[in-house]
């Protein structure tokens, strides 16, 4: 009686566990469809990876662990490499078939309980919760076969790359493999030779070599056309679609919005032409439909884009654990200095972002001009707030002297006469600090007459990661932005005539969120700031403009490297023409979207 009363705590007290067994298999039919089959007696077949699962079950007696496990799938392997996709699904098969026999053994032991099958019925409870405490990210990688032919990448970069963007590399093998002449090791083994090849390749631009030598340029980038014939690629209908969209991009996305326009007035308009009043009506009307019909298609045509595509993350180096010398990076915060409060909220906001980010290659700097001025300010441009924020600055680094964090900085300019406006300002504001940043990296002009704090971090600065004064900058965040800017297929590469980043990025703009309790504010907050809202600057890093155009749209926000963007924007454009210049300036310099890393902003609250 005892042993029928425990039978029933164990499967109540476990139903949970239970139930996300079977939802582990049952809510992916599609990938569980496209798993390698095997045929059972009876005419029956089913995965697999669930017949070996099966197998590896009855040999241990029910009695999981992964010690036990990963012998058992080695010694499979000697006989028939198993796939990405039935490496990752052996956990959810493994439940699977721990809860059928748990399942089938249940009512003979409420019918006749027996302390040898109760010893099993429990083992196999334990093994089904020791599943899912299980760290399947260090205990699949070592298995997959062809990880070690990835590994001999030419340029090195794969196994410096973080764990997402080595299950992509992983994940387009796996995809490419099911409609190619060859198995995911084929596949992997073309990808290595088309590198090995790409190091004989000359080139006067060391990145593009880079990138040719990289396994990653002909899985993920330009060169997979020369894998696809390599390995015998039958596209599928869906990737010739997408394809045949990509080289036409402009045509399908302008074309599309004007079109869809065009319908959408004429569904709204031809309704009401036999009541309208004359051709000023008819007008009229269509002046009032214009505005939220063009919107509409602008929606139309993003959502049919996003939905066509899978988003695509780019690739990363890991620099989790620290950020390398060579990739020194500068946190650059530009604003005015308004008052006493504010100074210390800059200062403050620049200690929390320290202190989510701290690595000993990533610094924090302050840039600030004062307000504008129509009298000339006096000699020197001297202030009380320029003082309070050299003090808070200098307080900082004496208080983290730690070597495992950077250093704070604080730049300051004069203002200058504009005539245009007729006013002493910063020259060219937000803007102007950025590039007189760049100078001043660069080593051609000093546009900083004050400074203070450590001014040594800056001599080796190769990016700058640039904030809005009310962007937070989430734990990692930072590292994870040099990580994306820093792998050779998406560092910059400039067309020297042109003086435009042809391939790769020379920004990367990172997803912007909105902070819940900046969009509580007021109710203009509210609708504008949410997924629902719409403003399109909060989304401008829709999926669309990456998944279309291979580049997004910089809203301010993000990471660019010194170098590429002094070279693409220096004497540009003339001077007092930029009142928002983040659109046009990431046109030339190209941006990336990192839509996998996220910033929160504050949003205005009127």
């Amino acid at each position: 009686f005892r042993s029928y009363n425990g039978v029933l705590l164990e499967l109540r007290t476990n139903s949970r566990l239970l139930r996300a067994a079977i939802t582990a298999v049952s809510t992916k039919p599609g990938e569980v469809a496209q798993l390698p089959r095997v045929v059972l007696p009876g005419q029956r077949d089913e995965p697999r990876i669930a017949t070996a699962a099966r197998l590896y079950l009855d040999t241990v007696h029910g009695d999981f662990s992964p010690l036990t496990l990963q012998a058992f799938i080695r010694a499979l392997q000697e006989l028939e490499p198993l796939t990405v996709g039935e490496l990752w699904d052996i956990a959810a098969f493994l439940k699977f078939v721990l809860l059928e026999s748990i399942l089938n053994e249940a009512p003979h032991l409420l019918r006749s309980p027996d302390s040898v099958d109760i010893q099993m019925f429990s083992v196999r409870l334990k093994s089904l919760k020791s599943l899912g405490y299980t760290d399947w990210v260090y205990f699949i990688e070592p298995l997959i076969v062809f990880d070690a032919t990835l590994r001999q990448d030419p340029a090195g970069t794969y196994e410096l790359m973080d764990f997402e963007s080595r299950e992509l590399y992983r994940k387009r093998i796996a995809k490419v493999a099911r409609h190619s002449d060859g198995s995911e090791s084929q596949v992997a083994q073309a990808a290595l030779d088309l590198a090995r090849q790409g190091v004989q390749q000359a080139s006067d631009d060391p990145r593009i070599r880079t990138r040719r030598m990289h396994i990653g340029y002909y899985l993920v980038d330009k060169g997979f056309p020369q894998l696809a014939n390599r390995i015998g690629y039958h596209p599928p209908l869906i990737y010739r679609t997408r394809t045949f969209i990509r080289i036409h991009a402009d045509d399908f996305f302008i074309t599309g919005i004007q079109l869809f326009t065009i319908l959408l007035i004429a569904a709204t308009i031809f309704p009401v032409l036999p009541h309208s009043s004359g051709f000023i009506g008819l007008i009229l009307a269509l002046l009032f439909v214009l505005l939220p019909a063009t919107q509409d298609a602008v929606d139309l045509v993003n959502n049919t884009v996003t939905a066509l595509y899978d988003p695509e993350p780019l690739p990363k180096l890991d620099f989790s654990k620290s950020i390398p010398a060579e990739f020194t990076t500068l946190v650059a915060v530009p604003s005015l200095l308004l008052n006493e409060d504010q100074v210390r909220e800059l200062i403050t906001g620049l200690e929390v972002r320290f202190l989510a980010n701290r690595d000993p290659h990533l610094h924090f700097a302050l840039l600030t001009d004062l307000p504008d001025s129509v009298s000339k300010p006096r000699e020197n441009d001297f202030h009380p707030l320029v003082e309070l924020a050299i003090q808070l600055i200098d307080e900082l680094n004496a208080r983290y002297t730690s070597a495992k964090g950077g250093r704070f900085v604080f730049l300051h300019r004069h203002r200058v006469f504009n005539q245009r406006q007729g006013v002493w300002m910063g020259w060219e504001r937000k803007r102007g600090k950025l590039l007189d940043l760049n100078k001043f990296l660069s080593g051609e002009y000093d546009a900083f007459p004050i400074k203070a704090g450590k001014l040594d971090a800056l001599l080796k600065c190769r990016y700058i990661l640039t904030l809005d004064t009310d962007t937070q900058l989430p734990r990692g965040a930072a590292a994870r932005l040099i990580g994306a800017i820093a792998h050779p297929l998406n560092q910059a590469v400039i067309d020297p005539k042109l003086r435009i980043v042809t391939e790769g990025y020379g920004i990367m703009q990172p997803r912007i969120g909105i902070a819940v309790q900046s969009a509580s504010r007021s109710r203009l907050a509210a609708i504008y700031s949410g997924q629902s809202g719409f403003d399109i600057y909060t989304r401008a890093i829709s999926d669309a403009y990456q998944d279309l155009f291979g580049e997004g749209i910089f809203t301010g926000k993000g990471i660019y490297e010194v170098a590429t963007l002094h070279a693409v924007l220096d004497r540009r454009f003339p001077r007092n023409a930029l009142l928002s210049h983040d659109l046009i300036e990431g046109s030339y310099a190209r941006a990336g979207l990192v839509t996998d890393i996220e910033l929160i902003d504050d949003y205005p609250s009127h």
